[in-house]
């Protein structure tokens, strides 16, 4: 089931509810968003937060396919503080990225993403939306045989 939460010209958003305990914020950057400001971006990327901290999803997806904004140097540490660090206190478990084929647009999202290495939850780039969500309802066999060895 999805629920749609909100869209403008520059993002969509939605949870996908996989089963009672886990569910999916998804949110879609669009083409609109090479017009956002700063400050806009910063508004935009609050309202992320403010859904995370709300719904406590098992898992994100962030799709920048469409996306045309460039993730500055000065705003990485915001995003990192208001999303990224929220989704470790609210225990998601995985993050998938789909990111641009412009690599200078995806340079800036590994950039935001750099310091995220020691997170609690696992975080994986895919080509695509489908590739991502089959990563999120995979079980890790590994960890059924974590104290077997």
């Amino acid at each position: 089931m999805n629920k749609k939460l909100f869209e403008n010209e520059y993002v969509q958003t939605s949870l996908v509810f996989i089963n009672q305990e886990q569910t999916i914020y998804s949110y879609r950057w669009k083409q609109a968003n090479k017009y956002l400001s700063p400050e806009m971006y910063q508004t935009e990327t609050r309202r992320h937060r403010d859904y995370i901290q709300k719904y406590k999803p098992a898992f994100v997806m962030a799709d920048f396919q469409e996306s045309q904004f460039i993730i500055s140097a000065d705003l990485q540490p915001f995003v990192k503080a208001q999303v990224l660090d929220k989704m470790v206190e609210t225990g998601t478990k995985k993050l998938a990225i789909i990111p641009p084929e412009d690599n200078v647009l995806k340079m800036s999202i590994e950039q935001t993403l750099e310091e995220q290495t020691a997170a609690p939850y696992a975080i994986r780039f895919f080509e695509s939306v489908d590739e991502a969500k089959i990563w999120f309802v995979k079980k890790d066999i590994w960890h059924a045989y974590a104290g077997k060895f």
